[in-house]
């Protein structure tokens, strides 16, 4: 219920929530994580500092992500996944790593943090090698789950295909934009307020994930100036 209350915006019943079920299960720490977050929306704080506190206390996750990224509060984190199951699903690295570039000229104090599994390594080392003087950190096949949730809880913005990181990102109520294009945003789009999609298709698209497709043209022909258009559509404020 005091999720509900915290989409709707309604933060002091979702803080009313929050304390009671606190008080039910004193050892839960997405519930101590959430009433934080709340707080600080209310300009809470003291109040939030104390309560985000207690939940990196009970999940030592946090605060072993917290170490692995170098947390800073003053800096914001985007996480970049730049993979995807099918290769006709994925954004050309090129596009990314110009993305990257012009995100990091307009704004500052930005971090991007690539995640993903194994199967991504060479995707991302492609994207990095033409990244110049940004600052980045490289996750990809390193995190398990729970850490990568943790480390996706930490973030301003997730940037990604369709893929199982895109939806993590969503479910934990996080800014989200996806990258569509042989797979249908109706039926797998990101439900949350904060997450958007881009999506242009071909004659040929949606085909699924099952398809012999050789020419992804309906995810090549979203160029990185309209991706990044896009964000400062959507996104300018929490990026400033």
């Amino acid at each position: 219920m005091g999720t509900c209350y915290f989409k709707l915006k309604a933060y002091d019943k979702a803080v009313e929530c929050f304390k009671k079920a606190i008080l039910s299960d004193p050892f839960c720490a997405i519930d101590y994580a959430n009433l934080c977050l709340i707080l600080k929306e209310l300009n809470k704080r003291e109040e939030a500092i104390y309560y985000g506190e207690k939940a990196l206390e009970l999940d030592p996750e946090l605060e072993f992500v917290k170490k692995i990224l170098n947390y800073d509060g003053n800096k914001k984190y985007i996480i970049c996944s730049v993979g995807s199951r099918g290769k006709h699903k994925i954004w050309p690295t090129e596009y990314f790593s110009e993305l990257i570039t012009m995100l990091s000229k307009h704004y500052t104090n930005l971090v991007f943090v690539f995640v993903g599994s194994k199967e991504d390594e060479d995707k991302t080392n492609d994207v990095i090698k033409c990244l110049c003087k940004i600052d980045y950190i490289n996750l990809v096949g390193q995190t398990s789950l729970k850490e990568l949730c943790a480390v996706v809880s930490f973030s301003t913005l997730t940037i990604s295909n369709d893929n199982g990181v895109a939806h993590v990102s969503a479910a934990l109520d996080k800014p989200t934009l996806i990258l569509f294009g042989p797979s249908n945003p109706k039926w797998f789009y990101p439900y949350n307020e904060k997450s958007t999609y881009i999506y242009k298709p071909t004659k040929c698209s949606p085909c699924g994930i099952k398809t012999l497709c050789k020419n992804n043209i309906c995810m090549k022909q979203v160029i990185p100036l309209e991706v990044f258009k896009h964000i400062k559509e959507k996104f300018d404020k929490i990026l400033q």
